[in-house]
């Protein structure tokens, strides 16, 4: 698939809104990797978003607080709408992946933000690749 064909499916995505970049992506029951994409374009010049399948239920949280279910079909793309988050929410599900990397810096900055798009912002920086 073309990333002008996966940038169809992250604007409009087939069952779900399209979430609002920046985004962070990581597995709810891992919670071991985290990454940020600032931008679409970064996400679908990806490669382990156009090529590979995933290996667990994994979710993103856009910068509204907003949870999305992901499905791989040829791309990994939003696939449900799953809940909004409240800052509390989104704190607690991000909060075993900073402590995997080691950031404890990162998660006091986060615990003191003072709103969603704020703390989504400073993890997609944070964990860009």
């Amino acid at each position: 698939m073309t990333i002008q064909a996966a940038n169809i499916f992250w604007e409009n995505p087939p069952s779900c809104f399209a979430p609002l970049f920046p985004i962070i992506f990581f597995e709810i029951l891992g919670a071991n990797e985290c990454r940020g994409f600032l931008e679409l374009v970064n996400l679908t010049g990806d490669v382990d978003f156009v090529r590979y399948p995933l290996v667990a239920e994994e979710f993103i949280i856009d910068s509204e607080g907003n949870l999305f279910s992901l499905m791989y079909d040829k791309i990994v793309y939003p696939m449900k709408f799953v809940k909004k988050l409240s800052k509390n929410n989104l704190i607690d599900l991000v909060t075993p992946s900073v402590i995997y990397c080691d950031e404890l810096k990162l998660l006091y900055e986060i615990k003191n933000e003072s709103s969603i798009k704020l703390i989504v912002e400073k993890l997609a920086n944070r964990f860009t690749w």
